[in-house]
Formats: structure tokens, sequence, C-alpha cells
């Protein structure tokens, strides 16, 4: 309910304002529109979308017979 919701919305801001003060610092983009908007960027988790598809292009590995060794000795080391 409303509480959780409210919650939810404040951490999800949250989150955005740190990734508009990270774009920020990176473009260096100290205007006032810059220091002020949040744009879609700013609600978009990088991390957890290449996390996921790093998870999905490992289950579709899983998914080819054969080769465990190279999967498990190469290409899993690479995401660890």
């Amino acid at each position: 309910g409303g509480p959780k919701n409210v919650r939810l919305a404040k951490a999800m801001l949250d989150e955005a304002v740190s990734r508009q003060t990270d774009r920020v610092w990176a473009k260096e983009t100290l205007s006032f529109t810059g220091l002020t908007a949040l744009v879609e960027e700013d609600f978009v988790d990088r991390a957890r979308d290449q996390s996921d598809a790093a998870e999905a292009a490992l289950r579709k590995l899983d998914s080819v017979v054969g080769l465990r060794p190279v999967k498990d000795a190469r290409i899993r080391r690479l995401f660890d």
C-alpha cells in the first residue's frame, strides 16, 4: 500500500538524483538546467541492466551442450 509506495518512490528519486549528480559531474554540465533537471537516463539503472544482460548470456551459454571446461574456466571467470 500507501507508505510502501511512498518509500519506493523516494528511493527511486534518491537514486535518480545520485545518477544525475554523476552524469553532471562526468559531462561537466555546470548549467542551472544541468544541475536541476532530471532526464530519463537518471532513472535507468545501467548496472542492473548490464547485470541482467550478463545473467541472460550465461543462461544461454549454459544451454549450449558441451565445452563445460571452457565455460567454467574461461568465460565464467569474466563475470566473477
